[in-house]
Formats: structure tokens, C-alpha cells, sequence
């Protein structure tokens, strides 16, 4: 999720909607919302437009001990939300820390990983029409029975890929059907020769006759 000109209601707004993990106490969960506050701030004061986003945010998270203790000096010297963030982290032993920023880590994990997901529904709607395209390109509008011999798979499931109720394995797209492309194009290629010798057998024997 960019976050490129969110204003600080639209900070909260977003903080709160990350997905919360059910063996977070709400205490951790409160603490982890206010280090999210500040490292977005930071991020929007600090990243260039193309960084402004969760995944930067993420990243602020893993970073090795003597980076994230150079984050936090930075923070701190921004003020508000940052420096808020810092403040709290200060306040609390190493162990409440930890979990506090486990608990920001989880959240944000939650929601990338559901980002993640949706990408991988999109791309595998996209294989399902390619399919279809490809299927219909190389067989006309009565596809499905022919392709699925071409692939080798059972007739229902190629019905399946086809009203896009199963999802096409990245395999077919990437490796099978461009095989199956190839010895369409070769074979059609092979038929136009084999097209034009019979038109050059006929036009010579045309040819002898009319000279004989």
C-alpha cells in the first residue's frame, strides 16, 4: 500500500485496519499501532515517493541492530509521531520491546501477506484467460476437447481452467502450451509447403499439356 500523501488521520486509519493477531495482548497491540505511527511518519519525511509504501515499513523492522539504533536517533530528532515512537521503545525493558516490535512486525506481515496472495489470484486469473485465447487461436470456439488432448489432461478438467473455476498451473502456461504453440506454427508451416507444392505440380502439368 502506498502511502505517499496519507495525512496523520489517514495514518491512524490505516495503522488500524492492519490485521491483528489474536495472541496479541491489547497492550502490545496499542504499543505496536504508536512504533507504526512513527516509522510511517519517518518514511513519508525521509523516502522518496517510490518507497513510500508497507514494504519500507517492513524493512525498518529487520534492520540489523547498529541501522534500526541509527533509525531511531533520526526519529527521535523529528519529533510527534517519530519521536513518540522512540520515546515509548525507550520507556520499556528489552524483553517488552521485542514484543512490541513483534507484534508491529506480525500485523504488517498479516496485511503484506494478504497483498501477496491477491497479486497471486490476479496472475492466476491471468494464465485461466490465456488459456482460453490460446486455446481458441489454436482450436476455434469448440477449444476445450481438442486442447485438453493436446495437453494430456482430462476433458473436465480443461473444462475447469476454461470457467476458470480451478486455476491453470503455471507449468501449462509456461511450458506446455508454448511447446504445443510451436508444433502448431511448424505443422502450419509444413502444410503451406506442402500447399504450394501441389499448386507448382499442377501449374507444370498444366503447362506440359498445353505444349504438347
Amino acid at each position: 500500500m502506498t502511502i505517499q500523501t496519507a495525512t496523520t488521520p489517514t495514518i491512524n486509519t490505516l495503522i488500524d485496519a492492519l490485521p491483528k493477531m489474536q495472541s496479541d495482548s491489547d497492550q502490545f497491540r496499542k504499543a505496536a499501532a504508536r512504533v507504526l505511527r512513527g516509522l510511517v511518519h519517518y518514511a513519508l519525511e525521509n523516502e522518496p515517493d517510490e518507497r513510500r509504501n508497507l514494504s519500507t515499513i517492513q524493512g525498518y523492522l529487520g534492520l540489523p541492530q547498529a541501522k534500526w539504533n541509527g533509525l531511531m536517533t533520526e526519529m527521535r530528532e523529528l519529533r510527534g509521531p517519530a519521536a513518540s515512537a522512540v520515546s515509548l521503545l525507550e520507556s520499556v525493558g528489552q524483553k517488552e520491546r521485542g514484543s512490541i516490535l513483534s507484534t508491529a512486525a506480525n500485523q504488517l506481515f498479516g496485511y503484506l501477506d494478504k497483498q501477496i496472495k491477491g497479486q497471486f489470484e490476479a496472475f492466476a486469473d491471468a494464465r485461466n484467460a490465456q488459456l482460453v485465447k490460446i486455446g481458441r487461436a489454436l482450436h476455434g470456439e469448440d477449444w476445450i476437447a481438442p486442447l485438453a488432448r493436446d495437453l494430456d489432461v482430462d476433458l473436465r478438467t480443461a473444462q475447469r481452467w476454461a470457467n476458470g473455476t480451478h486455476k491453470v498451473p503455471p507449468r501449462v502456461i509456461d511450458e506446455q502450451l508454448p511447446a504445443i504453440c510451436a508444433a502448431a506454427v511448424a505443422i502450419g508451416a509444413a502444410n503451406q509447403l506442402e500447399e504450394r507444392a501441389r499448386i507448382l505440380r499442377e501449374t507444370a502439368h498444366r503447362l506440359e499439356c498445353a505444349t504438347s
